[in-house]
């Protein structure tokens, strides 16, 4: 089950979608103008924040505001990111979280918080610590 926890709320979710980019060495180009040839110098091992796709179901209308002061609490905290496939990553700093859809539904079957009254869907933006 996709999930994002920061060691007191853990936060589930219907999908959670779009693995995250593992670290690796980095460059940065420091070539000059008007010189022959390419220079390049490594600036450290590190990952480039990830995008995730957030979509969870809301048992009443009341309760996408919740849903979405929940997200914004997670906002700077160091987290443990599980998505759709399982994958586990630990010591993810969570660096933005938009609600890019908050829609009432009727006639939803099956989800986290079934009856639903609301489907939510979110960008996340984290980036891993380590």
């Amino acid at each position: 089950m996709p999930t994002i926890a920061d060691g007191v709320t853990t936060l589930t979710f219907i999908r959670l979608s779009r693995p995250a980019m593992p670290i690796g060495e980095r460059v940065k180009d420091i070539t000059r103008p008007n010189v022959d040839g390419h220079a390049f110098r490594k600036i450290g091992k590190r990952a480039p924040p990830s995008e995730f796709v957030s979509l969870v179901d809301v048992a009443t209308l009341a309760g996408v505001q919740t849903v979405m002061q929940s997200y914004a609490a997670m906002q700077g905290a160091v987290v443990t990111v599980t998505d759709d496939l399982a994958n586990v990553w630990a010591d993810a700093v969570v660096l933005a979280v938009e609600v890019t859809e908050a829609a009432a539904v009727a006639g939803a079957v099956g989800g986290l918080n079934a009856p639903s009254a609301a489907i939510v869907r979110a960008l996340w933006t984290i980036q891993l610590a380590a």
